[in-house]
């Protein structure tokens, strides 16, 4: 991107809530999974898988989960979003199954739930992206993958706003770079 737009430059910044980064003043955030009810207009530009992992030493000392059931006894690592633990969406459509995760950790930062499970601490549910290295490097697995799902990776801008020609500008480059 910045090799054809030397003059653009970038300001990045995380939150869990698309909401949150536009009400923050930037023009533009990128979230993964559905949008929930807002002001904002959202671009699909990819789609990631939605995985459980753990790694093999913790699979060797606590066994492996044989249904979605079965998740509600093994420690996990638990993502939190205003003091709140996420449920976990398990499979997808009319036969998707929520489970609220329980376990010894709990962190509103999606980098220190990967390096939660990355010591062994239990299993997450996170985007297949979030540990690609690591279950190339087979350090990770992939767990209960008959209940894995997709989910849209947008670009989220203000309704309200026109778009400028510098945002357009980088949801095209997404689009083109990420082709579905």
């Amino acid at each position: 991107f910045f090799a054809a737009y030397p003059d653009m430059a970038v300001e990045m910044a995380a939150s869990e809530s698309p909401t949150t980064i536009i009400e923050d003043g930037f023009d533009l955030a990128i979230h993964s999974g559905d949008l929930p009810d807002s002001n904002l207009v959202a671009r699909k530009f990819a789609q990631t898988m939605i995985i459980l992992v753990a790694t093999p030493q913790y699979v060797m000392r606590y066994g492996m989960p044989e249904s979605p059931e079965d998740l509600r006894r093994f420690p996990a690592l638990v993502f939190v979003e205003r003091g709140s633990a996420q449920p976990w969406s398990i499979g997808s459509g009319q036969n998707a199954k929520r489970i609220i995760p329980t376990g010894v950790f709990r962190t509103s930062d999606i980098e220190q739930m990967r390096m939660g499970v990355l010591e062994h601490l239990g299993i997450a549910q996170a985007p297949a992206w979030l540990f690609a290295a690591e279950l190339r490097e087979g350090t990770v697995l992939r767990l209960l993958t008959p209940f894995e799902r997709t989910v849209p990776i947008v670009a989220v801008r203000p309704a309200s706003r026109r778009i400028s020609a510098k945002v357009r500008i980088f949801i095209e480059h997404l689009e083109k770079t990420f082709a579905l």
